[in-house]
């Protein structure tokens, strides 16, 4: 499979005059921050991009992504294409994974750009931006950087927040130094980073907190094999 530059990507999505972009059905915040990152920065270019969403936006996500301007609750095989001449995918393997039935199989007279960080079994779009890297919100980077596109402090928070998560905060083997470099170059863009680690690291609610306990309390571990499980009752939650 040929991956295309990030001039072609970004000459592809630029040149779209309907785009649309389906987040992939599992919530994570790097679909989301890709996402969201991306259509911040067509704004400025006067482009719109559609975002559509198979579930509902999780209240635990509130503090971190706006849900205004994504259609919720809507499955992809209910989408009429017919106005949109690109359809988009970050973040996701498949398409069926853009569906909360995994039943989705996009229109073939659509022009379709993936972007994806997975190692898997590859989809090709008819432009593919798809490599092993720390998040799908790295590779995004990659492309508006290589096209210098600017990147202002909400878009850096958004794919800021894609990084961190999807890279365990930057622990990960998947990590290089190149996701460093991404990171203090969205410091630079205005990305208040300690702000962001708070939020996820220490900004967490009582009830959560009772419910970490809960799991402690229920783990068993096999130190041997190096591997541990919990449980919950629901009468317990």
């Amino acid at each position: 499979m040929q991956n295309n530059t990030p001039l072609q990507i970004w000459q592809a999505i630029i040149s779209a005059k309907n785009p649309i972009l389906c987040i992939d059905s599992r919530f994570d915040f790097d679909a989301f921050g890709s996402a969201l990152a991306l259509r911040e920065v067509l704004q400025k270019l006067n482009i719109n991009l559609r975002l559509t969403y198979t579930d509902v936006i999780p209240e635990r996500a509130a503090d971190f992504i706006s849900s205004e301007g994504i259609e919720q609750k809507l499955e992809p095989s209910k989408i009429d294409f017919t106005p949109h001449d690109l359809l988009i995918t970050i973040d996701s393997l498949d398409y069926p994974r853009a569906s909360k039935k995994a039943e989705f199989t996009p229109p073939e007279n659509i022009k379709k750009v993936k972007i994806d960080h997975h190692d898997g079994p590859i989809f090709n779009a008819d432009l593919n931006y798809l490599r092993p890297a720390s998040s799908s919100c790295r590779l995004l980077w990659e492309i508006l950087r290589a096209n210098n596109v600017e990147i202002d402090a909400k878009a850096g928070e958004l794919l800021a927040m894609g990084l961190l998560t999807d890279s365990g905060f930057l622990q990960y083997e998947s990590v290089d130094s190149t996701d460093y470099r991404m990171m203090a170059d969205l410091i630079d863009a205005g990305v208040d980073s300690s702000a962001l680690y708070w939020k996820f690291s220490f900004n967490v609610s009582l009830d959560n907190f009772k419910f970490i306990q809960l799991v402690y309390m229920n783990m068993h571990l096999d130190l041997e094999n190096k591997w541990a499980y919990s449980f919950y009752m629901h009468e317990d939650v």
